[in-house]
């Protein structure tokens, strides 16, 4: 089974370059539509680091004061 980390990343890496196209492409054309569109897959992005990064912490093992670890 594949882990959530490398899940999270990959979806993180196929929605950035998504974002990217969208972004180089509404400016080339001049798409007002495509380039708010990337903007918005800017933010996507962004809470798919947040996802990543919380799941890092939750693989922290226990310590003296979270004594079941960071789950």
């Amino acid at each position: 089974m594949v882990e959530r980390e490398t899940k999270v990343s990959v979806m993180m890496t196929f929605t950035g370059l998504l974002m990217l196209m969208e972004l180089v492409v509404g400016l080339i054309s001049h798409s007002l539509t495509l380039t708010a569109d990337a903007f918005h897959m800017l933010s996507d992005t962004i809470s798919l680091v947040v996802g990543l990064i919380s799941i890092k912490i939750s693989k922290r093992p226990a310590d003296k004061s979270n004594s079941f670890g960071y789950q």
